[in-house]
């Protein structure tokens, strides 16, 4: 059954997807790919690269995506065995790439996928997450390795008080497993979380299935799905840290 996290509620903690909220996933994905000498000046090719990839990859980390709506998170978004995400990234791109006859001569796409820890991030990234730490403790929730968000999180520049990746919970985003392993570690509940995303489908439709309420950071122009409920949209994380400093903060934690 689906419950909605109360608005009285004080916010323990404000939780963050990193690649595409906190980092330029694409414009990293992109300049990767535009490295490849065989489609080096082609964005339009890689642009279509990159979306066919994308609906490579939610077959490979969903294995249950078509449940019925009222099925638990659990249920809904069934986790296959887990692997490191630059393995998934690779295979999606050689995928898409054989589907589209994209010419990939001379790349190991396994090397794009080990681009990421290079990946910038967002030019308004590391002054919101300046200004919503002063009030809310911090925490990032992805599906990548420990090793490649360290380097991300060095590369932002601001320090998370939690950090849940993939790896370390074995299961990928939109299963609710993160959650799950951050509000055991907060020693919270779901109605203590805000969290702020830019995937309706890794993040927005999940926590809004477990209570948790969420912001959408649409920096690409994804639409919601049917069960995500955001409390706001916003353009960027400029504006989710304005908006963001209209809620209460609980004690802290800890």
């Amino acid at each position: 059954m689906r419950h909605y996290a109360p608005m009285a509620r004080k916010i323990r903690c404000v939780t963050f997807d990193c690649y595409g909220t906190l980092i330029d996933w694409e414009g990293g994905i992109a300049r990767a790919l535009l490295a490849v000498p065989s489609l080096s000046g082609k964005p339009d090719l890689v642009r279509k690269l990159v979306a066919r990839r994308e609906e490579i990859e939610k077959g490979m980390i969903v294995s249950a995506p078509e449940l019925a709506a009222d099925d638990s998170p659990d249920e809904r978004y069934e986790s296959p065995p887990y692997r490191p995400y630059r393995e998934i990234l690779a295979e999606s791109i050689d995928q898409a790439a054989q589907e589209l006859d994209v010419p990939m001569a001379g790349c190991d796409p396994a090397s794009v996928a080990d681009s990421m820890p290079g990946w910038e991030p967002f030019a308004d990234t590391r002054a919101a997450l300046a200004d919503i730490k002063k009030r809310f403790p911090i925490a990032i929730l992805s599906n990548v390795e420990e090793e490649v968000i360290a380097e991300s999180v060095r590369r932002i520049g601001v320090p998370f008080d939690l950090i849940v990746t993939a790896e370390k919970v074995g299961a990928y985003k939109p299963s609710p497993d993160h959650w799950y392993a951050a509000m055991h570690e907060l020693e919270v509940d779901e109605e203590d979380l805000f969290h702020l995303a830019a995937s309706p489908f890794h993040d927005l439709e999940t926590a809004t299935l477990l209570g948790i309420r969420c912001g959408y950071v649409n920096r690409s122009g994804h639409p919601l799905l049917p069960e995500a409920k955001p409390l706001f949209t916003v353009r960027d994380m400029a504006a989710a840290a304005a908006r963001m400093r209209s809620y209460t903060p609980a004690p802290r934690i800890r």
